[in-house]
């Protein structure tokens, strides 16, 4: 491209009008047109300026490809998720920074960073990185990516109205609604299967958020009884969903479900019964260490679907110690023994 196409290109993707470019450069909108006409060129001085407004080095102002810069930027982001996948997410952290202080206004670095921040507890920073990206990112999809991790982060801040408020900004139809009547033959199928996989997951997570929900005045929207019933048929489900036991990522819940069966039966004063979900705690939590994050699904619904999922593969996971946390619950006493968790 010419400089006055790259500079169009810049400003557009950047959603700068022409007199917002003028006005934080400190010039005319009609120079800005020139340069975009290819009648003009801006005075050296400014080179920098323009570079560091759009995030790119003065060198591809001056020529170099667009698409070897946003693939150079989706090879950082891809690399510090798998390496926050694996467990390390201070080192994702580290490669996100280092590709923003190359790319100085990446939005979709900003993004990441300001995602994994989020889960290492910083909100602070993840919501301003966020607020960045939804204020000046033109893209529906990545400012809806910013708009959940800022919630997220005003949510852990205790701004719970304010992050409520902010969601509400996100539009109700999402791409995936759309693609499933648009798309045809195989990638409609693949599609249909990965929707309804995700989105029978998050409402089964619903339900699993609906046990523990409390009403305005404090008090439990289920009563004990209600609670047993709905993870009891939250279990069918997952049976229903995974015939051929092919849980996956997804085994991890089914384990927390017989958790929160297992203390229901140990108030009722029924350690038989709270044994056998202890004992199925353990199996299920077993099939989530084990699982594969890249391997295709094969069960009748979700054939070839490789959701994946942020599944602990790091060195220092260990899920036995996890249920371990689980099981130092008063109410297990007696029962720890006799459940078959190795000890190494």
């Amino acid at each position: 491209m010419t400089f006055g196409e790259t500079i169009r290109t810049l400003r557009r993707r950047a959603d700068y009008t022409q007199e917002n470019l003028a006005e934080l450069l400190g010039i005319s909108p009609q120079a800005v047109s020139r340069w975009e006409c290819g009648t003009a060129m801006p005075d050296l001085s400014l080179l920098p300026r323009l570079a560091n407004l759009f995030g790119v080095s003065t060198d591809l102002l001056l020529g170099v490809d667009l698409d070897s810069r946003d693939k150079r930027i989706e090879e950082i982001r891809t690399k510090a998720r798998n390496t926050a996948t694996d467990g390390y997410r201070p080192e994702a952290i580290r490669i996100l920074r280092e590709g923003l202080r190359n790319y100085p206004n990446a939005h979709a670095l900003m993004t990441a960073l300001a995602d994994t921040l989020l889960l290492e507890g910083e909100a602070e920073e993840s919501l301003t990185l966020a607020r960045w990206v939804i204020d000046h990112e033109p893209d529906m999809k990545l400012k809806t990516d910013a708009i959940s991790t800022a919630a997220c982060a005003l949510d852990m801040m205790g701004e719970h109205e304010r992050a409520e408020e902010l969601v509400r900004t996100i539009p109700e139809l999402g791409s995936d609604d759309l693609l499933i009547h648009l798309l045809k033959g195989t990638s409609r199928v693949r599609e249909l299967r990965h929707k309804a996989l995700i989105d029978g997951m998050a409402s089964f997570a619903c339900l699993y958020l609906l046990t523990s929900a409390e009403e305005d005045d404090g008090r439990p929207a289920l009563s004990p009884d209600e609670r047993r019933e709905v993870l009891e048929r939250l279990l069918r489900l997952y049976a229903l969903f995974f015939p051929d036991g092919d849980y996956g990522f997804y085994a991890q819940f089914p384990a927390q479900i017989h958790r929160e069966l297992a203390k229901l039966d140990a108030v009722a004063g029924k350690p038989e019964e709270a044994l056998t979900h202890l004992r199925a705690c353990v199996r299920f939590g077993e099939l989530f260490a084990s699982c594969d994050p890249e391997a295709e699904r094969t069960s009748l619904l979700f054939r070839g679907e490789a959701d994946g999922g942020y599944v602990k593969t790091g060195p220092d996971y260990d899920y036995r110690q996890e249920i371990r946390e689980w099981l130092a619950d008063p109410l297990f006493d007696g029962l720890r023994g006799r459940i078959p968790l190795e000890t190494e």
